[in-house]
């Protein structure tokens, strides 16, 4: 199991530094770098430290193209399937998507994905009042099956539903969150 850790969309370069050590004794093996508030001059500073700290950065497609020198993994949200499907191949660089769909999740993972976050599998955090149908246990189940740890769960993750979820599918599988790793002790707990 390999957890994706998520940055708010408030977040600033100065949190997630001071977040990093944290992030690390709590085994974080990748950060998405998804804040908006990310992306300055500074940018290249902070993939440096992310790496320094044994963490794999991951960045968004869109400044992936703004930034092509800086060596992380590239992110791509479902709304950039398109982008990811049809540029082949990739290279060297370790690539993730969002779905929010298992058919769509499949067809990543056969393709150019090596992670791809699901969502959502309990109601989210980070997004209250989301009416987003919840990926079915089933669904899940048949994904972890085929591609193990390459399917990172994500939405309402606390390490209480963690130990559901390995009851459910065994330890074949990865978990992301926001809340998770940036939340209240309350979100964390629950």
């Amino acid at each position: 199991m390999k957890y994706f850790a998520i940055t708010p969309d408030t977040c600033t370069p100065e949190h997630v530094t001071t977040q990093l050590l944290k992030l690390r004794d709590r085994h974080v093996s990748f950060l998405y770098l998804r804040s908006p508030l990310l992306y300055n001059d500074d940018v290249r500073t902070l993939v440096s430290a992310v790496h320094a700290a044994g963490i794999v950065p991951l960045i968004p497609y869109l400044v992936a193209e703004q930034y092509p020198d800086i060596r992380c993994g590239v992110h791509f949200k479902s709304g950039e399937h398109h982008v990811l499907m049809s540029r082949k191949p990739w290279s060297d660089l370790l690539i993730t998507a969002s779905s929010h769909e298992s058919a769509q999740a499949r067809m990543l993972l056969e393709g150019p994905a090596h992670y791809v976050f699901i969502s959502p599998v309990y109601q989210p955090f980070s997004k209250p009042g989301s009416r987003q149908a919840l990926i079915p246990l089933q669904h899940l189940r048949e994904l972890t099956a085929c591609f193990g740890e390459r399917v990172v769960l994500l939405g309402g993750m606390t390490p209480h539903r963690i130990q559901e979820l390995r009851k459910e599918l065994g330890d074949n599988f990865s978990v992301a969150g926001i809340s998770m790793f940036f939340g209240t002790a309350d979100e964390n707990n629950t």
